[in-house]
């Protein structure tokens, strides 16, 4: 049992990659990260905008 970077990286050999797994497994761990940043987008915005207000 590895971490998902770690199990990627796993699947690049010294004589072969295996391009199809790895572009698979790359999209199964991008796809949570987008789908947390396209529901809290608007509040991430609004957070670092009000922190750069002055005064």
């Amino acid at each position: 049992m590895f971490v998902l970077s770690v199990g990627i990286a796993n699947m690049v050999g010294e004589y072969r990659v295996k391009w199809n797994e790895l572009m698979a497994a790359a999209m199964i761990a991008a796809a949570p990260v987008m789908v947390l940043y396209a529901l809290l987008e608007r509040h991430l915005v609004s957070a670092i905008t009000a922190g750069a207000v002055k005064g």
